[in-house]
């Protein structure tokens, strides 16, 4: 994970706006930003470094208008050049404002494997664009963001979820054995979970978490992630697979009691 966690104070006394009126101020000169001006580095060191506007306006590139008030950018590239999964780009979705600041989502690749997602506050000025503040990120299954949903003066979205992800929310404390036996990484959507922003306290709570049905483990496979995958169809079998953070708490107290062993 490459969350770097640049801290900015809130605004509590700015007016918070949402929808279309947010997204019509984040412009300059009358042009929307250009997508490329918030394709910030992911390195901390040089992460809230600002962007000058007049460098990432890039008259070569027209940006597109998507679905759901996103914003996207392909970069130049050569007919030679050859990428691991999408060309590079970069996309973004403004969700709020308040003041000069805007809450921004994201999704960019540089042409890799990598799908980074990422959900961040800027600042923009007359000449220039800076992160103030990074809330969350993530990168396919380690966490990739999505489907935001505007809830007043809040903001609703899930973040992708692996076997240790979904454990860890529970709070269940795991010898380190256990948890090096459970599936993690980026291609590891076991699941998702549920998230309310406050847009004036600037705080993430969690609101719920959905548990994807796994395969069937083999009879014989007694390992914590066969645990967990039997546990968690268990559960499905009683139609359930979308919990709340106290059905969590039990699912994972459920997991130490059967699963914990290595």
């Amino acid at each position: 994970m490459y969350l770097a966690l640049t801290v900015a104070s809130a605004q509590p006394n700015a007016k918070v706006v949402t929808g279309t009126a947010a997204t019509r101020a984040f412009v300059v000169q009358g042009k929307p930003i250009h997508p490329f001006c918030i394709d910030f580095p992911l390195e901390r060191a040089s992460r809230s470094d600002a962007i000058e506007l007049a460098k990432c306006m890039d008259a070569r590139v027209v940006p597109k208008a998507a679905t759901g008030g996103w914003l996207s950018a392909e970069y130049p590239k050569a007919l030679d050049d050859v990428f691991v999964s999408f060309p590079p780009y970069a996309s973004y979705r403004v969700l709020a404002r308040k003041g000069d600041r805007f809450l921004i989502a994201t999704e960019k690749s540089g042409g890799g494997s990598g799908q980074f997602t990422e959900l961040f506050w800027v600042r923009l000025g007359a000449t220039e664009i800076a992160i103030v503040k990074d809330e969350t990120s993530g990168d396919r299954c380690l966490g990739g963001l999505g489907r935001y949903q505007i809830d007043g003066a809040s903001v609703r979205f899930e973040q992708s979820q692996s076997t240790s992800d979904l454990i860890a929310l529970t709070g269940a404390t795991l010898p380190a054995a256990v948890t090096a036996e459970l599936r993690s990484g980026y291609l590891a959507c076991d699941g998702s979970a549920r998230y309310r922003y406050d847009l004036n306290a600037e705080r993430m709570q969690l609101v719920g978490v959905h548990v994807n049905p796994p395969d069937p483990p083999e009879a014989a496979d007694r390992r914590p992630q066969a645990c967990f995958d039997r546990l968690a169809l268990s559960y499905g079998k009683r139609g359930v697979d979308r919990f709340t953070p106290d059905q969590m708490k039990r699912f994972g107290q459920a997991f130490v009691s059967s699963c914990s062993q290595p």
